[in-house]
C-alpha cells in the first residue's frame, strides 16, 4: 500500500501514516504527527499503552480512523496498538458488530 492516510481521532486530524504494510488486520506505517496538542497527547498515551489491556477489554483501545488522502471516501477503522517514535501499529476493525460499537457514526 503506497498510499497516505490522514489519522483522525475523536473527529480531529492528528497526523498522517504512510509507507503502509498490512498483514491481515494488522497495519504498520510511518507516523507523521501534525504537532498539535492532540497529536502529542495521542503519542504519549500510546507510548504507555499496554495492548494486552485492549485484548482483555477493547473499550480500553485508542480508536482512530484512517482516511485516504487521494480518495477521502476510503476509510479504515482501527485501534492504535503501538508506537515506537516512528512507526505506528494498528489493528483494523472489520466486523460489523465492532464497527457499530466503536465507530457508530461512521460514514
Amino acid at each position: 500500500m503506497g498510499l497516505i492516510y490522514k489519522v483522525i481521532r475523536n473527529d480531529y486530524e492528528i497526523g498522517e501514516i504512510s509507507d503502509l504494510s498490512q498483514d491481515m488486520w494488522y497495519i504498520e506505517g510511518k507516523w507523521t504527527p501534525f504537532h498539535t496538542y492532540l497529536s502529542i497527547e495521542f503519542e504519549e498515551k500510546l507510548k504507555t499503552f499496554d495492548p494486552e489491556m485492549m485484548v482483555q477489554n477493547p473499550e480500553n483501545g485508542l480508536e482512530v480512523v484512517l482516511q485516504n488522502i487521494a480518495i477521502p471516501s476510503e476509510k479504515l477503522y482501527c485501534f492504535a496498538t503501538f508506537f515506537d517514535g516512528k512507526i505506528l501499529s494498528l489493528r483494523q476493525v472489520t466486523s460489523n458488530e465492532a464497527l457499530e460499537k466503536f465507530f457508530p457514526n461512521r460514514e
